[in-house]
């Protein structure tokens, strides 16, 4: 009788222990709003290591976890299975705290259709990658703070396909080469309504993005960051769309560099108060349309454009410490109703083919030397422009670098520069300079130094 009455309290011992870990909600007085849950009707105490515990309680089939709001502590890493929803309680009510080096707060790895909303991650720059995603697809990830990363707030490698990414903020990057958001191969994908705010760090970007395909960028804010938005690729980006996008506070490195990408369209950009280069386009990009492109307070170039097929209009470059806007080793490239203002250095057509710049505005440029110089470039045209009240020449053809050769220079107004049109007396072939107003320029307005037997049409211009 003695040995039944000790098994009957050992049953009630361990069925009280199992309760206290795993319970049913209808069989609990607790307020189940305060505790960890899941959707198999199970919860458990807010503490960060029962997260894991009631994702892993879902099974193969996956399902939901619900987090209570406080601040839930983890020791490892939380590790996802597939056809996971984890939802918290709202950014600044549920908080996952790590403080450990070795901890990615989220490790997800060849794992599909998973949703991380409404939480706050901090790191207190300590561990790795707070969000970790490799081969991953049909992610959502929304609603989320992420302060002080340990490396990286949001990355992604593999192969990661079919990403919404919305409403993310990534606060103080601190670790050098990381970026509040590292997104390679990254396709079939979405970033929208986003900020990075004070990366400081020497080498890493507010936004990383290499080898995306098929991607959109929206509504995207990026302060105080040293270096702002890198486009990159091992091998190409492709069929990307950019919109709406601030970034201003930039330190010593790059604003928004673009390199190995194609086919892709930015508009409705802002840069303001950069410590490097504005837009820098790399001579690896192809067919890509700019529209609406705001670039002021720059301590370098304003927008620097290699490649082929580069089209930018609708645009304003503003206060720059170098060039304005450098064409430098284009071959076809669009500029309409550009305007570029106080430009510490000149505008540029270096070594191009195909330039066409139209309806556009060059005032107050700072070189002493020149508002535009043309060298070594070939079937080019400037076409109804105003360049007024320049330091330097207001168009300045260069020889010693290399013939210009079949380009038109017509109905432009070239105002109170140094000099209006200077032609230098190298060999320079088959061009056309007529109907431009071409006044009230310090020195001369218009000077053309090519011998007669060069073939050329200069006529019907007012000087």
């Amino acid at each position: 009788m003695k040995k039944h009455w000790i098994v009957i309290v050992l049953l009630i011992v361990t069925v009280y222990l199992v309760g206290s870990v795993t319970r049913s909600i209808g069989n609990s007085q607790d307020n189940k709003e305060t505790l960890i849950r899941n959707s198999n009707g199970n919860y458990w105490e807010p503490l960060g290591e029962n997260i894991q515990t009631a994702i892993d309680d879902l099974g193969v089939q996956g399902g939901a976890v619900w987090l209570p709001a406080g601040i839930l502590h983890i020791t490892q890493d939380i590790e996802p299975g597939n056809n996971v929803r984890i939802q918290g309680s709202g950014i600044g009510a549920t908080i996952i705290d790590s403080t450990s080096n070795t901890i990615y707060p989220f490790w997800i790895v060849d794992r599909h259709n998973i949703t991380l909303s409404d939480f706050t991650v901090e790191m207190h720059s300590m561990g790795g990658n707070a969000l970790r995603f490799r081969d991953a697809t049909n992610i959502l990830v929304q609603n989320i703070h992420i302060n002080n990363p340990g490396a990286n707030g949001v990355m992604s490698s593999g192969v990661c396909k079919r990403f919404f990414i919305s409403k993310v903020s990534v606060f103080n990057v601190s670790k050098e080469e990381r970026h509040s958001f590292g997104l390679d191969s990254f396709e079939d994908s979405i970033l929208s309504d986003c900020i990075a705010y004070g990366n400081t760090n020497t080498i890493g970007y507010a936004l990383d993005l290499s080898d995306g395909r098929n991607v959109s960028m929206n509504n995207i804010i990026i302060k105080d960051c040293n270096f702002g938005i890198k486009i990159v690729a091992d091998e190409y980006n492709e069929n990307c769309n950019f919109n709406n996008i601030v970034i201003s506070g930039t330190g010593t490195g790059s604003t928004f560099k673009i390199s190995d990408t194609h086919n892709s369209n930015f508009n409705n950009i802002r840069i303001d108060q950069g410590g490097g280069n504005g837009v820098n386009v790399m001579s690896t990009c192809s067919n890509l349309n700019f529209n609406n492109i705001q670039v002021e307070n720059i301590d370098n170039v304003g927008f620097a454009i290699s490649g082929d097929n580069i089209n930018v209009k609708n645009s304003i470059i503003k206060n720059t410490g170098a060039y304005g806007l450098h064409i430098d080793s284009v071959e076809d490239a669009t500029v309409s109703n550009v305007q570029v203002h106080n430009a510490g250095g000149r505008n540029t057509i270096y070594s191009s083919t195909g330039v066409s710049i139209s309806d556009s505005f060059f005032l107050n440029g700072n070189d002493p030397s020149y508002a535009i110089e043309i060298k070594n470039s070939n079937d080019f045209s400037i076409k109804r422009c105003q360049i007024l009240n320049n330091n330097g020449n207001g168009i300045f053809i260069e020889g010693n670098s290399g013939i210009n050769s079949n380009f038109i220079i017509s109905d432009n107004i070239i105002r109170e520069n140094n000099r209006g049109i200077f032609i230098d007396s190298d060999a320079h072939d088959n061009f056309i300079i007529t109907n431009n107003v071409i006044l009230d320029n310090n020195i001369q307005n218009l000077n053309d130094n090519t011998p007669g037997t060069v073939n050329k049409l200069v006529e019907d211009n007012l000087t």
